[in-house]
């Protein structure tokens, strides 16, 4: 039983990782490469004693719904919080500035929404 081992999956959009190897009883685990894409199915796969694995691959990574971090210019010392790379639906930022400067506008926070950022055009920071 332990010379049975079932064969490498191989998925575009999936990471796969073995747990214990492709031997018979281990578990192929199942994630999506792409942070801002969410697994819908099965994240896990057992390897059987025929040498196979407990199912085909069905499951699949979708989009969720949401924004990429706010645009800012490259000199900018604007804080965003919370600093993230994927941002949902709904989720607010909070805009600041470091010691001895302001914000150039009264904006000091944004939403992701479904057309994108709140506000497009985001402050900078200036000298008091």
């Amino acid at each position: 039983l332990a010379s049975v081992r079932c064969p490498k999956l191989e998925h575009d959009d999936l990471i796969i990782r073995y747990r214990r190897g492709q031997t018979v009883g281990s578990e192929a685990l199942l994630s999506c490469k792409q942070r801002h894409k969410v697994l819908v199915g099965r994240d896990r796969l057992r390897c059987l004693p025929r040498g196979q694995w407990s199912s085909h691959i069905r499951s699949r990574c979708e989009d969720v719904p949401g924004c990429i971090p706010p645009l800012k210019s490259t000199d900018s010392k604007l804080f965003i919080e919370p600093n993230k790379q994927f941002y949902r639906y709904g989720e607010m930022v909070l805009l600041s500035c470091p010691v001895g400067t302001i914000l150039s506008s009264e904006v000091v926070r944004i939403f992701c929404q479904r057309t994108g950022w709140s506000q497009k055009d985001l402050p900078e920071c200036i000298d008091r």
